[in-house]
């Protein structure tokens, strides 16, 4: 049966970590049944009153912070020993160990940085310096929310240390060029740590690295920071130059917020169109000043030119133009025919044969339907132009022979009523018949009888 440990009020169920200076332990408060992070100072550095100073420095430092990203503080006992510090139980791992799996992507890089920025631009108004961020002192939660901790280590305890433990010289890489030349301090030195942690997430590793610290302090101090690009060649180069900038050698140079480096960071990668869940503006965003002021041009000459053109359109069209209007046929005009006065005709008289065939004495016949139609159409000369597709033919004055009348009817001067009836019944001309046709000056206008095809019948009128 494992024995159950206890530290002040807190029973300690496991350790969690454990550095130079101190231990942590995952424990339970029995008076609210909480679970805590229980951070004990060593018991080797119990009796060093600058250690036992530090450690109550981190306690109410923390405790002065109330951040949703930074670690909270819910009890601290820093008089007598055992000395702890119950803290907010953080169990959704640290950054180090994220990055062990690899590198971020540069969206997952803003999604942790952004709520650490704000925590350390918010520490750093109220006038406190961290002095030692690096991935393994971002922790998060179950849910993954980020969240900054251990603030107050004494960075002269480092500086005693660092050669002497493994631990420490890991947090070397993290170290500003103020720091590593031994000279003090500001919150600028927080906001170059920062961007090398950046750069670890974005790269995979950290800007200088090697087997011996001093080669490392030399290459803080001195060595211009490698471009993270050369690591990971995905990144646009405008990231480059941002954390140029925030690493740079002297702190004046530096991003004067932790919040303004990670707005140009943000900027840079939406620009490239990294942003989950927004579009890639494409080509365009890779284009020189020049090259999007041409495009601009291009597309306010087409813009001029399409407003042109609805103008244009919305005009009217002048009178004869086919280009815009569709031509509409006027309504047909109605055919007004002036009556002409009937034009008599006059048949000269023809010699009668010696002896008439029928045995007869030259006389009047009854005039034959041929002799009828060719009277009304000379009558009626408006009745001429309803013909069965052909022009109708004039009327010749002078004698009219049978053959004339026979010509009349090819070429449909005769009204198709009186062809109708023709073609039933042909009636053979005779000699008297042809005599009849001719009459003497003088004679009166009569109507003649109807025949079968209720047409009636009209003589000629002769002057």
């Amino acid at each position: 049966m494992t024995a159950t440990v206890q530290i002040g009020p807190y029973r300690i169920l496991n350790e969690i970590d454990h550095g130079g200076m101190s231990m942590v332990y995952r424990a339970v408060q029995p008076s609210v049944n909480r679970i805590v992070a229980l951070k004990v100072l060593s018991s080797q550095l119990v009796s060093d009153a600058v250690a036992v100073r530090r450690f109550r420095q981190e306690a109410e430092t923390s405790a002065k912070l109330v951040h949703e990203h930074i670690v909270k503080v819910w009890d601290a006992s820093v008089s007598n020993p055992p000395y702890y510090i119950a803290l907010e139980y953080l169990d959704g791992g640290t950054l180090a160990q994220r990055l062990a799996r690899g590198r971020t992507t540069p969206a997952e890089m803003l999604a942790i940085l952004t709520p650490i920025c704000s925590a350390l631009d918010y520490a750093h108004g109220c006038g406190i310096i961290h002095r030692d961020l690096k991935p393994e002192n971002i922790l998060f939660t179950s849910g993954g929310r980020p969240v900054l901790t251990d603030f107050g280590i004494a960075r002269t305890q480092e500086a005693t240390r660092i050669f002497q433990d493994a631990e420490v010289i890991g947090t070397l890489n993290y170290m500003s060029p103020e720091q590593a030349k031994g000279v003090p301090v500001d919150h600028r030195s927080d906001l170059y740590a920062i961007a090398v942690v950046c750069y670890e997430m974005l790269a995979g590793r950290s800007p200088f690295q090697n087997d011996e610290p001093l080669v490392i302090l030399r290459q803080i101090v001195d060595e211009p920071v490698p471009s993270v690009r050369f690591f990971n060649p995905t990144l646009p180069a405008r990231i480059d130059a941002i954390l140029n900038r925030a690493l740079a050698k002297n702190p004046g140079n530096r991003y004067p917020t932790a919040t303004a480096f990670l707005a140009d960071l943000r900027a840079a990668v939406q620009a490239a169109g990294m942003m989950p869940g927004k579009p890639s503006r494409g080509l365009f965003s890779s284009l020189t000043t020049v090259q999007k002021m041409m495009v601009g041009g291009v597309l306010v000459a087409l813009l001029a030119i399409a407003v042109t053109v609805a103008i244009i359109t919305s005009q009217p069209a002048p009178v004869g133009s086919s280009a815009t209007s569709v031509p509409v046929a006027p309504p047909p005009a109605k055919r007004t025919t002036t009556p002409k006065a009937p034009t008599p005709v006059t048949v000269p008289p023809t010699p009668a044969p010696a002896v008439p065939p029928s045995g007869k004495t030259a006389g009047t016949s009854p005039v034959s339907p041929h002799s009828r139609a060719v009277n009304r159409v000379s009558a009626n000369p408006q009745r001429t132009t309803k013909t069965r597709g052909k022009q109708p033919q004039p009327v010749r004055s002078g004698p009219v022979s049978w053959d004339a009348i026979k010509a009349s009817e090819s070429t449909s001067v005769v009204p198709d009523r009186v062809l109708r009836d023709h073609e039933k019944a042909p009636i053979q001309p005779s000699p008297s018949s042809k005599k009849d046709i001719e009459h003497p000056a003088g004679s009166q206008k009569d109507a003649g009888p109807t025949t079968g095809t209720g047409i009636q019948e009209k003589t000629i009128e002769h002057e």
